[in-house]
């Protein structure tokens, strides 16, 4: 969908960019709706965007090219995120099995 010359060259771009919805962006709708009150949902809110705000930082200040020259890193890096996921699971598992 590209309207080049047309006026509207950024229609198609547009479109492609808002369709897609990632876990993280559900989860936050979710949040918003089932919550009574909006101040419930504003620790959500926040925690996505700080979490968004520094994953883009690093990404721009380029620690993904640090982190992919240092295989030990990367191995550290890798045993931190499983160790999160196993706990979340762990911790979370019956609440989502219970849905």
């Amino acid at each position: 969908m590209n309207f080049v010359g047309s006026g509207h060259e950024w229609n198609g771009i547009s479109l492609w960019i808002n369709i897609p919805l990632g876990a993280q962006n559900v989860f936050v709708f979710n949040q918003g709706a089932s919550q009574p009150k909006f101040k419930r949902a504003i620790p959500v809110v926040i925690t996505a965007s700080l979490c968004d705000t520094l994953l883009i930082l690093l990404a721009v200040l380029g620690v993904s090219f640090i982190v992919l020259t240092l295989p030990v890193l990367k191995t550290i890096m890798f045993t931190i995120g499983l160790i999160f996921l196993i706990y979340w699971v762990g911790r979370f598992g019956k609440v989502i099995q219970g849905i």
